[in-house]
């Protein structure tokens, strides 16, 4: 086998498998890109040419369409989603453990890229009643980790998928640590998936959180404390209120964070959007969209929130 081979005038196939003087088989791998007749017509020619045996010319590629490949002389079009079953079930008949991890692996790299889906957004909603929903909802939160990754700023990622716990996507930056200091973590930036399956969710939906202190990220408070006179005022500028929760579970009332003279660290301060278009995604709104757009609403939100939180005055 060989990939990305040259063939001179003929350019460049993306797979070649061959078994000399027996069988060739050419494969053009699309992803998005559109096909080209032209080019299964040359791939054809140089199999005519240079090869004896059976010969074949495939596409593989991400949907169903109406391309002809016969009509240029190729074989058949196979779609990604095809590959993806048939490795599925080549799995169970493999017996060396090293052979199921890395078809795992690829089979997981095709989902997350969104080469192949095997989700929507409907079985999210479902996410108290089963495996397909927290599989769905975990291929989501790896499609916008990636997405966030790719952009090669600094982001630091986190898949929390806990039981007990609102599963969740923790978001930070490296450069937050100018913000909030050099000590404890970083990611600042909480989606939730809040369910109704745990700690009392209000309804099966998307929310984003910003803490400025959780005592569990073992930030320093002495830092953070001088800093919240700037920051509250900051965040109300922007139309994100914020609450405090004391020690003991207990709500801070009655004054703001840059108000309150704290005598010790509280559990947390955390903020999100005042309006609720932006720090949620309702059930209604996800069961409209498909996946490729739930994926690319949390992504755009993802990047609102944390350059809010990349604007927070620090001295």
């Amino acid at each position: 086998m060989a990939t990305q081979q040259q063939l001179g005038a003929y350019g460049i196939v993306d797979l070649l498998f061959e078994v000399s003087g027996i069988r060739n088989i050419v494969v053009e791998v699309k992803v998005d890109a559109k096909e080209d007749g032209a080019q299964i017509r040359k791939y054809r020619e140089w199999l005519d040419k240079t090869k004896s045996g059976e010969k074949y010319v495939f596409s593989l590629v991400k949907r169903e369409g109406e391309f002809d490949i016969t009509s240029f002389g190729g074989d058949a079009r196979r779609t990604w989603r095809d590959l993806y079953k048939w490795f599925r079930n080549c799995k169970k008949e493999l017996v060396e453990a090293s052979e199921v991890k890395v078809l795992e692996h690829f089979c997981n790299y095709l989902e997350v890229e969104r080469i192949v889906s095997t989700w929507q957004p409907k079985q999210i909603v479902d996410y108290g009643k089963g495996v397909l929903a927290r599989k769905a909802l975990r291929t989501l939160f790896e499609q916008v980790e990636e997405k966030l990754l790719d952009l090669d700023q600094g982001y630091l990622t986190k898949i929390f998928m806990k039981e007990d716990e609102w599963p969740r996507l923790e978001i930070g930056m490296k450069s937050w640590s100018s913000i909030f200091g050099t000590n404890g973590y970083l990611n600042k930036l909480y989606m939730y998936y809040e369910t109704a399956a745990v700690w009392e969710g209000a309804g099966e939906r998307f929310y984003f959180e910003l803490f400025l202190w959780n005592k569990w990220h073992k930030a320093d408070w002495k830092k953070t404390e001088s800093q919240l006179r700037y920051w509250i005022p900051y965040l109300k500028s922007k139309k994100f209120d914020h609450w405090t929760i004391l020690k003991g579970s207990r709500e801070l009332e009655g004054k703001g964070a840059d108000e309150y003279p704290f005598t010790e660290p509280p559990s947390l301060v955390s903020a999100c959007a005042s309006d609720p278009e932006v720090s949620y995604i309702g059930q209604s709104e996800v069961l409209k969209l498909t996946d490729t757009q739930l994926s690319d609403e949390l992504f755009r939100r993802a990047l609102l929130c944390c350059e809010i939180i990349s604007g927070l005055p620090h001295a």
